[in-house]
């Protein structure tokens, strides 16, 4: 994850550094003050102490990140890995070094330090715990079993896809006679995308909701259907289906969890610990809006 590609909100905090007599709180977040060397540590360009746009938006990241630190910690008792956050730091200095520019240039921002690396690290670090602390509860998995099973089940079909119902039965009888689907499709699929009507192993989801459905409940090694979709009527043959079970879910949510309704859950954590928290930020700063979850400019 990079800062110039996900939201804010998706970022997070490690522990901030210890601050000198010199250095000035800019924000507090739960009683955690944010002091102006922590912002200005991510950027070569900071030259003067005046909090600009960037100034604050990289502040907002700052509070994001020790917000949904507080959180997990409260929450679920999780504490970020120190070891995990230098290992992904490094792959990323590596990655930097691997494309032969700057890390101003690997980020597009510009000044960007190894400071700025580290909080980036920090955030894929913490989402995948979050994404444990999530999805560890029994019952969030339970409901996603009950509720999105084709989120979470991988099948393995094929299918003969024709105009209409009537040749969808034709189909059917003749896959039940012993006819290779394999040559049927290839002689009437309306499929030609898909040689052999074999559409692969992926999560059910991948499907339009008709054929989805059908692909859960279809007896394994069966023609089934007719099923109606908008691009016609198939018949399909389900050669293999796994659903996880909730322990499985619980052992490593990434591996059965959608990209999408993992994201999905965070933000919606996230969006939610934000707006509840505590956070005041330095009027010379501008003012915290939790309605539009950032740092409103000072008033002029």
């Amino acid at each position: 994850m990079t800062l110039r590609k996900l939201a804010p909100i998706a970022l997070l905090l490690f522990a901030v550094a210890a601050c000198s007599a010199q250095d000035s709180v800019v924000a507090t977040v739960g009683g955690v003050d944010i002091v102006q060397e922590d912002v200005t540590a991510l950027r070569t360009t900071y030259t003067d102490t005046a909090p600009g746009t960037d100034f604050r938006q990289d502040l907002s990241i700052i509070i994001f990140q020790e917000v949904v630190t507080q959180a997990l910690d409260e929450q679920f008792g999780e504490a970020v890995s120190a070891t995990n956050i230098e290992a992904a730091a490094q792959e990323r200095l590596d990655a930097v070094a691997a494309s032969g520019g700057s890390i101003a240039d690997f980020y597009s921002i510009a000044g960007a330090t190894e400071e700025l690396v580290r909080r980036d690290a920090i955030s894929a670090v913490l989402l995948a715990s979050l994404s444990d602390a999530l999805f560890g509860d029994p019952a969030l998995a339970e409901a996603l079993l009950t509720d999105r099973p084709e989120a979470v089940t991988q099948v393995c079909v094929r299918h003969v896809l024709v105009e209409t119902e009537t040749q969808a039965l034709d189909v059917k009888d003749r896959l039940d006679s012993g006819e290779a689907l394999a040559d049927v499709a290839t002689e009437i699929s309306l499929d030609d995308g898909t040689p052999g009507g074999d559409l692969g192993c992926s999560l059910a989801a991948r499907f339009v909701a008709e054929f989805a459905d059908a692909s859960l409940v279809a007896p394994i090694g069966e023609a089934f259907g007719p099923v109606e979709t908008e691009f016609g009527f198939h018949i399909l043959v389900v050669d293999e289906r796994a659903t996880p079970t909730v322990e499985d879910i619980q052992a490593d949510p990434t591996l059965f969890v959608p990209a999408e309704t993992m994201q999905n859950e965070r933000n919606n954590w996230i969006n939610a610990v934000i707006r509840e928290a505590d956070i005041t930020v330095a009027p010379s700063v501008g003012s915290w809006d939790p309605d539009g979850l950032g740092i409103a400019p000072p008033a002029s």
